[in-house]
């Protein structure tokens, strides 16, 4: 019998710094990488990220990044250039059949003007 798919979801508070525009240079998850299945579904885990700039209401297009194939521990989950806002909610989702811990996010921001 294969596999079953699990919808993982973590969702951040809103992140916003008195409404001044936030430049987003990056956001990096902190995970348990390399834990991918020798074959089949979960041969290379992804990790989506999606960003709402309006507290949920949309949601930015799906970005994709591997959480590394089985053996890859030093893998590390990045996106980058994800714009700017003034306020901002992130969202992680994970479906593929492997074990997941989820540690930290960091996000790399620059403070703009207004």
């Amino acid at each position: 019998m294969p596999a079953r798919s699990i919808r993982r979801l973590r969702q951040s508070p809103h992140v916003s710094d008195e409404q001044i525009w936030q430049y987003v240079s990056s956001f990096q998850l902190d995970v348990q990488t390399g834990q991918g299945t020798p074959l089949g579904q979960g041969l290379d885990p992804q990790i989506v990220l999606q960003y709402s700039n309006d507290s949920g209401h949309t949601w930015s297009q799906e970005l994709r990044v591997s959480a590394g194939v089985q053996g890859q521990y030093a893998w590390r989950a990045i996106w980058r250039r994800l714009g700017k806002s003034r306020k901002r909610t992130w969202r992680v989702v994970m479906t593929d059949p492997v074990r997941w811990h989820l540690l930290s996010a960091f996000v790399g921001m620059e403070k703009g003007t207004s």
